[in-house]
This record gives C-alpha cells, sequence and structure tokens, in this order.
C-alpha cells in the first residue's frame, strides 16, 4: 500500500523549513521569491528513435542539459520532472541519469505514460523499472514556506501501467469503455486515471493543508483542464471539482500535452508546460513561488507567465 505520509528522504534533501528557519524568515522577510524550482516535462529521450512529427527524440539528451544548466546558474531549490523523461524504454534512462545527477539541486520525478515499458508489465516490473529512473514514490507531498505541493500520480488506472489480465487493468479497460460509449473527448489509450485510493489521499492532504493555513501546489503529468480536452486525465472532472472545493489550492502544473496551455477554472490557476522533445528549440522553465503568485520564467519556446492566485 502506497503511505499517504510525507516523504521523509525528500523532506530531507530538499531542506524543507524547520520551525527555526520558520522563525527566522519571520524576523527577515524575503524581497525575493520563497523558493524557486525548474521545470522540465516530456523530454522523451530516446537514442533509437528517428525524429518524427516534429519530435526529436535524441536531441532531448542535449536539451535536458542545457535546462539543468539554466537550472544550477539561476541556483534553483530544486528541479522537477513532470513525467516522460524516456519514450517507454527504461534502458535509455542511463543515457541522461548522468545529467539528472549532475545537477546542482536535488531532482523530485513524478511518472508520467512514456515512462513506463511499451509492453504492459507486472506490479514488480513496474516498480522496479521507475526505481531505475528514480521514481521511487508514486505521490507524495513536499512542504516548505507556507506551501504544500502534492505530487500526483497520474497512472493509478491506465492500461499501460498494468499487466494485462489484472484486476486493475480490467478497471482501465472499462473506464475507458464507458468514456469511449460517451464520445468523450478524452477517452484515448494514453491517458489514465487517480483512482480512489488516491482521491482520499489528496482529500487528506488538503484537509491537512486547510488546517495548517498552507497554500497548496498541485503537480501531476496529466492536466485536468480544459475539462473537454483530448490530453486530460479521464476523471479530470472529478479531480477538478474536488480541488475547487478547497480555497487553499492555487495552482495546478501539468505537462502530456505538448503544445501546452493556460487556464483558470474554480479558482485556481492550470498551467500545463510545453513538451521538450517537441521541435528543434528547447522548452523548460524555472518557477518563483511568492505568497500571492507563481512567475514562471521561460526558455525556448516556453512562454513568461505571470499567474496571479485567484482566492
Amino acid at each position: 500500500m502506497r503511505s499517504s505520509l510525507l516523504c521523509p528522504a525528500l523532506v530531507s534533501l530538499l531542506c524543507f523549513a524547520s520551525d527555526t528557519a520558520a522563525a527566522s524568515s519571520a524576523r527577515k522577510p524575503k524581497k525575493g521569491p520563497l523558493f524557486t524550482f525548474g521545470v522540465v516535462t516530456d523530454v522523451h529521450y530516446s537514442a533509437r528513435k528517428a525524429p518524427a512529427n516534429n519530435r526529436y527524440y535524441a536531441a532531448s539528451k542535449e536539451k535536458l542539459s542545457e535546462a539543468v544548466a539554466a537550472f544550477d546558474r539561476a541556483g534553483v531549490d530544486f528541479i522537477v520532472s513532470l513525467g516522460d523523461l524516456v519514450d517507454n524504454d527504461a534502458e535509455n534512462y542511463a543515457d541522461i541519469a548522468p545529467i539528472l545527477d549532475g545537477a546542482a539541486a536535488p531532482v523530485v520525478k513524478i511518472a508520467g505514460n512514456h515512462d513506463f515499458p511499451a509492453v504492459a508489465a507486472s506490479e514488480e516490473e513496474v516498480g522496479s523499472l521507475l526505481a531505475a529512473q528514480g521514481i521511487r514514490e508514486r505521490r507524495f507531498a513536499l512542504r516548505r514556506d507556507g506551501f504544500r505541493l502534492l505530487f500526483l500520480d497520474a497512472n493509478d488506472l491506465a492500461l499501460y501501467s498494468h499487466a494485462a489480465g489484472s484486476t486493475a487493468r480490467k478497471r482501465a479497460q472499462r473506464m475507458l469503455d464507458a468514456l469511449t460509449r460517451e464520445e468523450a473527448y478524452n477517452a484515448r489509450p494514453y491517458n489514465a486515471a487517480l483512482d480512489d485510493e488516491q482521491l482520499q489521499w489528496l482529500r487528506r492532504e488538503l484537509d491537512a493543508a486547510t488546517a495548517a493555513r498552507e497554500q497548496v501546489i498541485c503537480l501531476c503529468h496529466m492536466p485536468v483542464v480544459p475539462l473537454l480536452g483530448k490530453y486530460t486525465l479521464w476523471n479530470n472532472i472529478d479531480v477538478a471539482t474536488l480541488l475547487a472545493a478547497y480555497p487553499c489550492v492555487k495552482a495546478f502544473l501539468a505537462g502530456h500535452h505538448h503544445a501546452g496551455g493556460e487556464a483558470s477554472y474554480g479558482g485556481i490557476r492550470h498551467l500545463t508546460f510545453q513538451g521538450m522533445v517537441e521541435g528543434r528549440e528547447n522548452r523548460f522553465a524555472i518557477v518563483e513561488v511568492y505568497a500571492d503568485r507563481l512567475e514562471i520564467l521561460g526558455f525556448g519556446t516556453q512562454p513568461h507567465r505571470t499567474m496571479e492566485f485567484l482566492r
């Protein structure tokens, strides 16, 4: 069973504020951002795949190196991968691991649909493959400077994340079949859903954040808006409605839809980052977190954004 506790190793790694640090911060208010983090998503690195449909798989290695160098120069507090570091072949990760391991800041990763093997494997095999990519916690929460960052697992109910014939795979197929009958835009096999267990975990985290008077930023490989979007979670409306019910939730950051995009729903700012694998130009960002907004510093084709909180 996945733990609903904060990930101790990551909390330690990212040096999240202690009571002493919080007291010091109260005595000396920071004029700049509370903290910053770099973002990459949909790297889709593959040494084998030839360019196709404007996707340059092998070129992503150099792009990732460029992004990490920019993060190092900026002195970000940590780096986030929003998923799809590789393209359905975990063996490719060995080529880019030294880039991430050599970053000055710690790297936090969540899984995307392409981080799983092309042929669905057993739970044990999937766990080993993800761990080899440094993805050991499928979902977790991190706390810092009055914020709670909730890293969601977009792959609970999916055709690609469970072996054929498994109970979870059958549940995912039934869900996709139902959406297909409804002619839902997001009835696609490369999308997935949060399961009931994770939704309960999410509610507990949101309740805890509310009690602690923390602001919440959600991070997930798959977006939840637009509500009738093609690249969203299968149960995006349920998730979006749940988040809108908690005023502590300020922003939702995602990848998966390589074109990127920005929207607002239920008092929450939503941003989908552009996929690095697309085109010859690079695409990544640095997020500056302030008490009242996020400043998105885009690189390459990723636009700059000021995302003022709506509530």
